[in-house]
């Protein structure tokens, strides 16, 4: 009986050091009955060469050509001219295990779950690491959504799962934002809460100065907030329980502490935005009811963005 068609979805914007080490490990890939839908995303450089070159070789390779308009909108794009029963996503400057896919189908179908999801293994520099929040076996969408906006370890990105086609129909990732796997991830598996996880680390997840995580500007990382935000109030208006409505108040206090430390460190002199996410971050930590379990580093921050966010008042001569 023929396996089921995969798809895998690769938005390649610019990667021309690092493209070909990415589709090398996924025309590798051990399960055979499989697409790669390489999307170029109006790069600049060699990497839509590149994909072509690749879909010359390989009859399995799909190459779309588009103008740039981000990450988000390219994953959409894949989705929409792949052809799968399941889809998987792919960075274009990491590298998969050999054998991921076939793992991740073989669990999805053998516990019947929804999101079949592996550990990654954290690649900087001259180090590597796994980070593994849970041991392998099925897992309740809510306890996994819980972890993710916790910090706790848990992963909210799309490149280490294998998810049902329905799933990625109905959630489409939003255009133009940075983060977005959150805004489709968590609120899928608060929906689709069957989730088996593997952990084997089978993705590399190869951190990069030059990566779009690590590109980010001052302006773009708002992002992470209007996305962290809006999950915030999907939960309260869909009736998620006070676990995960909670946990998202304390997720965005913890975005709001992230964007200010980013501010901080990339330019102080951007004293307007400093002020409003100090502001933001206030806000969200007085949201946070008052016996919510947090690290102790993360009360001292809250009380911290609490002194500064009173100081900015007394110096505008407003009452606090």
């Amino acid at each position: 009986m023929e396996q089921p068609l995969i798809s895998i979805i690769v938005p390649v914007y610019n990667a021309e050091n690092y493209l070909e080490d990415c589709v090398e490990s996924l025309l590798q890939q051990s399960y055979k009955n499989i697409e790669f839908i390489l999307v170029d995303d109006g790069s600049t450089d060699a990497s839509a060469e590149i994909c072509d070159i690749y879909s010359r070789k390989d009859t399995r390779v799909t190459v779309i050509h588009k103008e740039n308009e981000g990450q988000a909108e390219a994953r959409n794009i894949g989705v929409q001219y792949s052809h799968g029963q399941f889809i998987g996503f792919a960075d274009d400057d990491d590298i998969l295990d050999p054998e991921m896919f076939e793992i991740l189908y073989k669990n999805m179908i053998e516990y019947n779950v929804d999101i079949s999801a592996c550990c990654r293994l954290y690649v900087e520099k001259d180090r590597s690491f796994k980070r593994n929040t849970f041991s392998s076996g099925l897992i309740d969408g809510h306890e996994f959504v819980t972890n993710i906006l916790r910090g706790e370890g848990a992963s909210g990105a799309v490149w280490d799962k294998l998810f049902k086609r329905e799933i990625l129909e109905k959630y489409k990732f939003p255009k133009g934002e940075q983060f977005e796997d959150y805004w489709v991830v968590l609120r899928a598996m608060c929906e689709y809460r069957k989730i088996y996880f593997d952990d084997r680390a089978l993705y590399r997840w190869i951190i990069r100065d030059n990566s779009q995580s690590h590109k980010l500007t001052l302006r773009q990382i708002g992002s992470y907030y209007r996305v962290a935000n809006s999950l915030m109030e999907y939960f309260i208006q869909n009736g998620m329980p006070d676990g995960i409505v909670q946990a998202s108040q304390y997720n965005l206090f913890r975005v709001c502490n992230g964007i200010i430390g980013r501010i901080l460190r990339v330019n102080v002199a951007e004293t307007g935005l400093l002020i409003k996410y100090v502001k933001l971050g206030y806000i969200a930590y007085k949201k946070i009811p008052q016996n919510y379990p947090m690290p102790v580093k993360e009360k001292f921050r809250g009380l911290v963005i609490c002194t500064l966010y009173k100081c900015s008042r007394m110096h505008k001569g407003k009452n606090i």
